[in-house]
């Protein structure tokens, strides 16, 4: 008996151990209708620390509202309406917003803004509008371009690709693909040859936005529905950032052929923000369409009804790095976030049950969690955040009469491994006063979020996951470069050894001494007019300076010096002439 109940311990203690997220228990709001239920949490400025949910008051369209939480879920605001319906009558209809926290502290919005019949390719677009003050004033809307849209969500990513201090945001969405052969007009879902998620992009931090495409009324595709299948759907994009400077965007394949919904993964090449290392065929919106029938009508444009589709069952990028299914499990509307560890979660509908699962810190490996409403709630559609270091709250809307939003806050087991030091420093490249320094990675038990550079007690930097960085130096100043770890919970690693050196660097009015070679096994060329009677000072990166005399065919040995970089200086006259070395 003794044996039997160490066994069950040991069970239960394996399980809770492997268990990522222990539910509570569920809460219900009653609501007239509710759908497309969002939460936001507020990290930083004005009202940080409380909870946003929104929620659309019709299948198609309706208004937008708004609740607040300020004690992590456990009691929400009266709702508010945020965004008054536009004309439905005409066809005009807003839905499904999302929401997050820019790098300057606003709250972005996000949401589909739609004519129908069909989603009007030429009036639709992702509406935006922005929050300085915690979500209880918001600009006007902001327009972006015209794509037939479903489903939009932001994302801001670790990446400034105009370097203007801001970190880029992309719009992820569901689009309907429509020829760029068919007119105007008749790009809408009705004429859809099939689906494809997509992005749109600001490098300004909001301030303006573009497709990335060359064809219109699309954003750039980066994950394709196979075509020519009955019933073929998917999409619900929503992204995390993984490790590396990845974008993985999580969506529902699509159905028909062979292939049931799931959730997959289409993520980007490391540091390929916008997937230009992703280019084929089928990322055009003219792909697998057969025009050979086709019947063109007075202003040469093709009558939809004239084309057929050349069936092709593949999920597109069909590249093992760079798409994986998330589970084998049935299910579709996926919805992803980053745990406070550092580990990939997402919700998924399954038959009208929500299902959770927990992958690991690259969003494989997936394995199911307890399920977060039990089998007598009819959910769909969920959203999960994290609200706390230990904590997430999942949301869903009733399916049977969408009369309910459920809640439930999931518990987390709080890592508390510290990594270990990273390696001690090395400069690896001299560029005028940049120094590019690089070390050895940490080791975690998730994974390091993010490296401190520190000179003695001053923090120069952070980079994110990068062992690498350059930093600015000043002339004949003394470094003592150190670098510590830290993981998603906040937890530093011993500092790494120091690494002591005093910076060299060529006067601005210096010019360039030639050298062959420079990386120097032993000796060098000098290549230079005047050679009679010439010395060549030699400093290290310890600041340490040999004198050496050079001989008339311009050579100098250098095989006694320690490998490093050196900072090489000869005078003539009055001109001074320097370059760095990279000794051996």
């Amino acid at each position: 008996m003794r044996i039997l109940s160490v066994l069950i311990f040991i069970f239960v203690l394996f399980n809770g151990l492997n268990a990522q997220i222990a539910w509570e228990t569920p809460r219900t709001i009653d609501t007239p209708y509710s759908k497309y239920i969002r939460t936001c949490k507020i990290d930083r400025g004005p009202a940080a620390g409380d909870i946003l949910l929104t929620y659309s008051d019709r299948q198609h369209g309706g208004n937008i509202w708004i609740m607040r939480s300020t004690d992590l879920g456990q009691s929400w605001s009266t709702p508010v309406k945020l965004l008054q319906s536009p004309r439905i009558v005409d066809g005009e209809y807003i839905f499904n917003a999302n929401m997050i926290q820019l790098q300057d502290d606003r709250l972005m919005l996000c949401y589909q803004h739609r004519w129908d019949p069909g989603t009007i390719a030429t009036k639709s677009y992702t509406g935006v509008r922005y929050s300085s003050d915690g979500g209880y004033t918001w600009t006007d809307e902001q327009k972006t371009p015209n794509t037939c849209v479903w489903e939009a969500r932001p994302i801001q990513v670790n990446s400034d690709k105009n370097g203007d201090g801001h970190n880029d945001i992309y719009i992820y969405y569901t689009q309907e693909v429509n020829p760029t052969f068919f007119r105007p007009e008749h790009c809408n879902q009705e004429h859809s040859v099939g689906r494809a998620v997509a992005y749109i992009v600001s490098y300004d931090n909001g301030v303006t936005w573009q497709t990335n495409s060359n064809e219109r009324f699309s954003g750039r595709i980066i994950h394709r529905n196979f075509n020519g299948q009955p019933d073929s759907q998917g999409g619900m994009p929503t992204m995390v950032e993984l490790p590396n400077h990845r974008i993985a965007v999580v969506a529902e394949a699509p159905k028909g052929g062979s292939i049931a919904f799931a959730s997959w993964v289409t993520a980007s090449d490391p540091y390929d923000y916008d997937f230009d290392n992703i280019q084929d065929n089928w990322c055009s919106v003219n792909y697998n369409v057969d025009t050979t029938q086709a019947i063109y009508d007075d202003d040469g444009y093709i009558i939809p009804s004239s084309v057929t589709l050349i069936p092709d069952p593949n999920v597109y990028p069909n590249k093992i790095q760079n798409l994986w299914k998330m589970s084998s499990v049935y299910g579709n509307a996926p919805f992803a976030c980053v745990l406070p560890n550092g580990r990939i979660a997402y919700t998924q509908n399954s038959s009208q049950k929500i299902r959770a699962f927990v992958a690991d810190v690259n969003g494989k490996n997936s394995v199911e969690m307890p399920r977060p409403f039990s089998n007598d709630y009819n959910t769909f559609y969920s959203c999960i955040t994290p609200i706390s270091d230990n904590m997430v709250l999942i949301t869903a809307h009733d399916y049977t009469d969408c009369s309910k939003i459920h809640l439930n806050r999931g518990r987390i087991a709080k890592d508390t491994l510290a990594p270990t030091a990273p390696g001690i420093p090395t400069i690896s490249a001299i560029e005028g006063n940049k120094y590019t320094l690089n070390w050895t990675k940490s080791t975690d038990n998730y994974i390091v979020s993010h490296y401190e550079v520190w000179n003695d007690n001053e923090l120069l930097a952070r980079t994110r996951w990068d062992n690498f960085i350059t930093i600015d130096i000043q002339h004949m100043s003394q470094y003592n470069i150190k670098v510590r770890a830290q993981d998603y919970q906040g937890n530093y690693s011993p500092f790494s050894e120091t690494l002591v050196f005093t910076a060299s660097l060529s006067n601005p009015t210096d010019k360039t001494l030639k050298v062959h070679p420079t990386v120097v096994p032993d000796k060098i060329q000098i290549q230079h007019n005047n050679l009679t009677d010439k010395t060549l000072h030699i400093t290290s990166i310890l600041g340490k300076t040999v004198v050496k005399q050079i001989a008339s065919d311009g050579v100098v040995n250098l095989a006694e010096l320690n490998p490093g970089i050196y900072l090489l200086s000869l005078k003539d006259g009055k001109q001074t002439y320097t370059t760095k070395i990279i000794k051996k």
